[in-house]
């Protein structure tokens, strides 16, 4: 008689036809404001780590999850190679959004080299910190016959929960004073509309599914399966999203006028300063259009 799917096997099948639903719905605008623009190779690297990493994780995850289907229960080594594999993919994804944000708060301050230094030390040390935690940790760990963590050391969640919150937290709170200093000098743009809304989106998908992950560490369920594809789906849809939107709003609708030049668009240049007002011109690659704006932080300053 022929085996029913655990809910191992449905949840990587459930999270496979979530991610190619969203693929099938944004292929359209793929096509149009990634691969048809020419605007340098940046947006292009991060869209397809965002879409086609995660897709060619979530088809892993199935082949995996329909192997171990023949193992009652699933021996523990296997389920040790499996949350190794988990957790490499769930960090890869987190660092690919956080760079995602970062890089747009990066462009929206100018670029200043510290800020740059910051993010770069922030992201290595939470990498380097939950591998560290993880490598010490994974031994203790015990299983149920379908892979859920049981028993051992929580401590590399609560590390990747903290440290993920202070990320999102940090890029959060420099885009909404960004544009605290918009708003006091009258310079509105749907720019900042824009950052602010994707930004607090992608802070409370995030906090939620870290929630319900620690939620289900101290009472693992059979629907805690869930919880991995689902978090892939949602990180790389962000991703995906975030650049779109961006894209979007710098990319002038055929036969209208071009529109005001955006500091979000993937583009390849460079910040130059001047005494009163800033302007971009072609150089280095990073999130920013051609645009010639106030230095809102010089301006408020000197109020």
């Amino acid at each position: 008689m022929q085996k029913r799917p655990g809910v191992l096997e449905v949840s990587a099948y459930a999270g496979l036809t979530f991610a190619l639903s969203e693929l099938i719905l944004t292929f359209r605008e793929e096509r149009t404001y990634i691969w048809k623009n020419p605007q340098g190779t940046t947006p292009k690297v991060l869209y397809s780590l965002s879409r086609y990493f995660a897709f060619a994780v979530h088809i892993t995850n199935a082949v995996f999850a329909t192997l171990l289907r023949e193992y009652k229960p699933i021996p523990t080594h296997l389920c040790r190679v499996a949350l190794v594999y988990q957790g490499a993919v769930l960090l890869s994804m987190l660092s690919i959004l956080d760079a995602i944000l970062m890089i747009r708060v990066y462009a929206l301050y100018n670029r200043p080299p510290y800020l740059a230094g910051l993010f770069i030390c922030i992201l290595v040390s939470k990498v380097v910190s939950l591998a560290i935690t993880t490598h010490r940790g994974l031994p203790d760990q015990r299983f149920s016959p379908t892979c859920l963590v049981l028993t051992g050391s929580q401590s590399s969640l609560y590390l990747l929960a903290g440290s993920e919150f202070v990320i999102q937290a940090t890029v959060l709170g420099l885009t909404l004073r960004q544009h605290a200093f918009a708003t006091r000098g009258g310079w509105s743009h749907p720019l900042f509309r824009l950052l602010t809304r994707d930004g607090s989106i992608a802070f409370i998908a995030i906090a939620g599914v870290l929630t319900a992950i620690l939620a289900i560490s101290l009472q693992p369920v059979a629907a805690g399966h869930l919880l991995f594809p689902i978090m892939v789906v949602i990180m790389s849809t962000a991703g995906c999203r975030l650049i779109l939107n961006m894209q979007k709003l710098a990319t002038p609708v055929s036969g209208s006028e071009p529109p005001e030049p955006v500091l979000t668009t993937m583009r390849d240049n460079a910040w130059s300063a001047r005494s009163e007002r800033s302007i971009w011109t072609t150089g280095t690659s990073t999130f920013v259009s051609d645009i010639s704006i106030v230095n809102f932080t010089n301006s408020n300053s000197s109020d």
